[in-house]
Formats: C-alpha cells, structure tokens, sequence
C-alpha cells in the first residue's frame, strides 16, 4: 500500500526572519530582567522588584548582562534591518496602505469579520508592526543616551525630557 504524499505547508516567514525574531525575543527578555535589577540599585523608583523577577544579582552583573543582551539584540536588528530594507519585505509587507485601510481593517476586526490570508498582513498589523519597529530604535537610542550621556546626549530627543534622567524614567 502506497504512502499518501505528504505536503509541507509553506512557512510565513522565512528562515532570517524567524532566528532574528528569537534572539531578540531572548535579548529582550534578558534586557527586561536586567534592567529591573539596574532600576533596583537606582532610587529614582519608589519601589523594588522582586528577585526572582531580576537578572544579574547585583548591580555590576546586571550591568554585564544587560549590554550583553543589548549587543544581542543589536546584532539581531542590524541582521533584520538589513534584511528587511535588501529583500523588500518592509516596502511589501510592513508599509501600512493608509488610514482607510486601517479603519476599514480595525472596523472588521471589532466586528469579528476581518478575512486572514496565510502570508499577508491586514492594515492593522501592517500599522502596528510598522509601529513596534519605531518603539524599537527609539528604545535603543533612549538606551544609548543613558549609557553614554556625554557622548550619546544628542539621542535624549528621543525620551520624554531632554536629560539622561528623563530618558532613564521614560524606559
């Protein structure tokens, strides 16, 4: 008796896509536990996390895991960028069509009736995906500036004040 031929379904992302995404999820991840120990020896919080929620133990190794993790997710978004911008994906498949479109999509959505194709974004995703990138370089120029104010200072345009300080509590 013949074996039925299997087909394998295609996958929506391709292969760069799929790495990049994981080690910045990790990188993120790492970062987020880290910072929360760096935010724990700093009293501009009123308040602490708790340990099992942090990375590092103290302040000198979440330091050292958080520009690991930064130089991580570095990488991972240089390598995505590049990607991105060489293969079209962003002009395809990340440019939001338009404002009509998005309400036309997030009216649908709302009422449950929003069609999904394998392999394309609606108008919303196409937004907020467009949307996550920004925070993204914004979040690792706020980053820069509070490592290397003197150098870095001209990136506070990114945080809500314009010293090192209101970059430090706008992340």
């Amino acid at each position: 008796m013949a074996k039925p031929k299997q087909i394998a379904a295609p996958r929506a992302h391709p292969a760069i896509v799929r790495l990049t995404h994981w080690i910045a999820a990790a990188s993120v991840i790492c970062m987020t536990m880290s910072g929360w120990q760096i935010y724990d020896a700093s009293p501009i919080l009123f308040f602490t996390f708790p340990a099992w929620a942090t990375l590092g133990g103290w302040l000198g190794g979440a330091i050292a895991w958080h520009f690991a993790a930064m130089w991580s997710l570095f990488g991972a978004g240089i390598v995505y960028l590049a990607y991105g911008f060489g293969s079209g994906h962003f002009r395809r498949d990340i440019r939001p069509p338009g404002p009509r479109a998005v309400l036309r999509d997030a009216g649908a959505a709302l009422r449950l009736r929003l069609p999904h194709r394998e392999g394309q974004y609606n108008a919303v995703q196409r937004l907020l995906y467009a949307g996550v990138l920004v925070v993204a370089v914004l979040v690792v120029a706020t980053g820069l500036s509070i490592w290397k104010p003197v150098q870095l200072g001209w990136l506070t345009w990114c945080s809500a004040a314009t010293t090192s300080r209101g970059a430090s509590t706008s992340r």
